[in-house]
C-alpha cells in the first residue's frame, strides 16, 4: 500500500514501475544488502553483469530499460525511503484476537508518503480459514465485506493498495 502527496492516478503508475521483469539468467539477489549491513563499493566488480549475456544493441536497450525503471523508482513523489516499511502478519496475537478482524491490518496502514508492503495480510486469512473451514460461512462472508469496506476507505483517503 502506497499512500502519499501525489495523486492517486500518479501513484499508480509510479508503483506499478516497481514490478518488472529480468531477463532470465540474471542474477541480482547477490548484491542484496541485509539490514545493519556495510556497503563496500570497493568490493563490488564494475563489470559485473549479473548473468547478462547480451551484447551490442541488446546489452544498449536493456541498460536503458533497466536505467529508466530506476530513474522512475528514485521520482517516486512524496515517498520516503526510510519510511517504506514490510508489515509482517503471523498467527494472530491473544491481544489481536481480543480485537476486530482488521484491527491489526489498521495499524499497519501506511502514512502519507509512505509505503508498506504487507506480507501474509487479511486475504490470506480469509482464504485459509474458507478453505480449510475454519470458521462458518457466516464469519468468512462477513470478513469478505469488511475487507472491501477496508480498502474502499483507504482507497478514499489516497492509499494506493496493489495485491
Amino acid at each position: 500500500m502506497l499512500r502519499g502527496a501525489c495523486g492517486e492516478k500518479q501513484q499508480r503508475t509510479r508503483l506499478e514501475t516497481l514490478i518488472f521483469d529480468l531477463p532470465s539468467g540474471v542474477h541480482t539477489g547477490r548484491h542484496k544488502i541485509e539490514p545493519g549491513e556495510e556497503v563496500h563499493l570497493d568490493k563490488v566488480d564494475p563489470n559485473d553483469t549479473s548473468g547478462f549475456e547480451g551484447k551490442g544493441d541488446d546489452e544498449r536497450e536493456e541498460s536503458k530499460r533497466l536505467n529508466e525503471k530506476l530513474r522512475e523508482l528514485q521520482e517516486i513523489d512524496g515517498v520516503n525511503p526510510q519510511g517504506v516499511q514490510v508489515a509482517h502478519f503471523g498467527v494472530p496475537t491473544l491481544d489481536e484476537l481480543d480485537h476486530d478482524f482488521l484491527w491489526r491490518h489498521h495499524k499497519r496502514v501506511p502514512g502519507r508518503g509512505e509505503l508498506v508492503i504487507f506480507n501474509r495480510s487479511h486475504y490470506e486469512g480469509v482464504l485459509v480459514e474458507r478453505v480449510h473451514k475454519l470458521v462458518q460461512e457466516n464469519v468468512w462472508q462477513r470478513r469478505y465485506r469488511e475487507i472491501n469496506d477496508f480498502e474502499r476507505l483507504l482507497s478514499e483517503d489516497d492509499t494506493v493498495i496493489r495485491e
